[in-house]
């Protein structure tokens, strides 16, 4: 599982940076020895704020998912508890 932790770290943060840097500062990092290079406090790799993706409809999806969840939840919860045979 070691082998992976490290391609999978690679991906996660290229996503994540991707979000907020410019494309063109991106586009030469083909490892994680690169991707540690970047410096990430310079101003000229920075996205304009209006592009940056802060992921909004991964948010409400994963909102909606959740609301889902506790739902299914709470009603497995009822018809399985001993509330309702005490009537």
């Amino acid at each position: 599982m070691v082998p992976f932790v490290n391609t999978d770290l690679f991906t996660m943060l290229q996503i994540l940076i991707s979000r907020f840097i410019k494309p063109a500062s991106l586009n030469f990092i083909t490892s994680s020895a690169e991707l540690l290079k970047l410096d990430l406090d310079t101003k000229e790799s920075d996205a304009d704020y209006k592009k940056i993706d802060i992921g909004l409809r991964e948010v409400l999806e994963f909102r909606i998912e959740c609301k889902q969840f506790l739902l299914t939840t709470v009603k497995n919860l009822m018809t399985k508890a001993a509330i309702f045979y005490y009537e």
